[in-house]
């Protein structure tokens, strides 16, 4: 039976039929700019509507459409493998001084007499944003330590890898030279714009600027050609963490496999909205000019979302989660038993935590 157009308790339309979503997503006169958009999202093609929206998706798709696929696929996956490496390792032992092996004295390369004490190395900095796992034998009870014991590292996939590699990925695809400051700049503008269900909006300009310069953009987030080249940063920051967590928990052993069958159960994105400028009659009713629209996106129909306002970059998605999936897979990591938990969303499916271990 086909659901028909009803109103919510908070007053607004739910479009949920396939017949409804497609008419709602294909109609002139529902737009996707919600009443008092104002600042940073006033100027993004997400939230615009009519020839501002077709202008400002026209410098979306110019910037996209200089990103090659296979390219980006690849430098996801190996970025993915360096970060599953490095949040799986030990990264430093902490030993009582007569338990560590004697430094030999460097040997005498020129007749000038070596400084007293030789300077001391760096130590590599950890990745930012990756868990590390720390042995402290200052504390064993004998000098003999077991290392079969240490604790076996356990890998938040959706902190260390969902959430940072594809920004980074994506973000030297479209011109920064540190892929990963980049992404938590994108994450900070998306913190700002779209926060989890709960917590408050923030402040956007300050971290899309940032985010432009880092792009090697002017730091002008306000200016059409800055915001909606920052803005596929911003979009891919929830979503793509979703696809790629999705996709991971379907079982399958073939990365194409997996985010395939992710995105025909549904994908990450589970709702969207529109309001009215004028009265839309609809296939199974008619919502009053001026009224929101929630428009649930039927399972496998428009993962990506249709008509005007369909994901630009959708290609350029999937091959960031098969990248990402790929590494995970040969990874040899498995997945903690247990049903995943979900971040509080109301219009996404992001696993909050895909635990990883040997």
């Amino acid at each position: 039976m086909t659901e028909r157009l009803r109103t919510l308790p908070d007053g607004r339309w739910l479009a949920a039929s396939r017949e409804d979503v497609a008419a709602v997503l294909d109609h002139g006169d529902a737009s996707a700019r919600p009443p008092g958009t104002a600042g940073l999202r006033a100027a993004m093609a997400r939230f615009s509507h009519g020839e501002d929206h077709r202008r400002r998706r026209a410098v979306a798709e110019e910037r996209l459409a200089a990103v090659e696929p296979p390219a980006l696929r690849a430098r996801a996956r190996d970025l993915a493998a360096a970060a599953l490496a490095a949040a799986g390792r030990i990264d430093h032992v902490v030993a009582p001084a007569h338990l560590l092996p004697p430094v030999a004295p460097a040997p005498t390369a020129t007749p000038h007499p070596a400084p007293p004490h030789p300077a001391p190395r760096a130590a590599p900095a950890a990745p930012a944003e990756t868990p590390t796992h720390r042995i402290d034998l200052t504390t064993a009870p004998t000098h003999r330590i077991d290392l079969t014991t240490a604790p076996t590292p356990r890998i938040d996939l959706t902190a260390a890898v969902a959430r940072p590699v594809p920004l980074a990925a994506l973000a030297e695809a479209l011109g920064a030279s540190d892929g990963p400051a980049a992404a938590g700049a994108a994450r900070r503008l998306a913190r700002a714009l779209a926060p989890p269900r709960g917590a408050a909006a923030g402040e956007p300009e300050t971290p899309a600027a940032e985010l432009a310069r880092l792009l090697g953009l002017p730091a002008d987030p306000l200016d059409e050609v800055v915001a909606n080249t920052v803005a596929l940063c911003f979009q891919a920051v929830d979503a793509t963490a979703g696809l790629i967590g999705l996709a991971v928990l379907s079982g399958r052993d073939d990365p194409d496999a997996a985010v395939a069958a992710a995105l025909a159960a549904g994908g990450p994105v589970l709702r969207t909205y529109r309001w009215a400028t004028r009265d839309l009659d609809l296939p199974t009713g008619t919502v009053p000019a001026g009224d929101a629209i929630v428009v649930a996106l039927p399972t496998g129909d428009a993962p990506f979302g249709a008509g005007p306002h369909r994901c630009p970059g959708a290609g350029l998605a999937v091959a960031l989660a098969c990248g990402v999936v790929e590494a995970v897979l040969a990874s040899g990591l498995r997945l903690a038993a247990g049903p995943p938990a979900f971040e509080p969303r109301d219009n996404l499916r992001i696993p909050a935590a895909l635990v990883l271990s040997p």
